[in-house]
């Protein structure tokens, strides 16, 4: 889909974040009035991402995977909120 448009980093939300994580970036978001941030960072030809304490082999693990407060963030997805792109790259 952003082949077609241009992504809005000041703009996007949980699922939109999917694009941002083929590329090293900080992203932080909250959810229960409580800040959460994760990083991407490339190993080889992909990126790996850091959340929590936690490392992820690859996009698709950690939303196949990622929890915080006990539940899966694909649970929640609604209500997580005020995603913001600390640093690109």
């Amino acid at each position: 889909m952003y082949e077609l448009i241009e992504f809005d980093e000041e703009m996007f939300d949980f699922y939109d974040m999917y694009y941002l994580l083929k590329f090293p970036h900080k992203i932080r978001f909250f959810y229960n009035e409580q800040e959460l941030q994760l990083e991407s960072v490339m190993e080889g030809d992909e990126c790996v991402v850091c959340f929590g304490d936690k490392w992820y082999h690859s996009r698709d693990d950690f939303y196949k995977d990622a929890m915080a407060d006990g539940v899966k963030l694909t649970s929640v997805y609604d209500e997580l909120y005020g995603f913001e792109v600390v640093a690109n790259g």
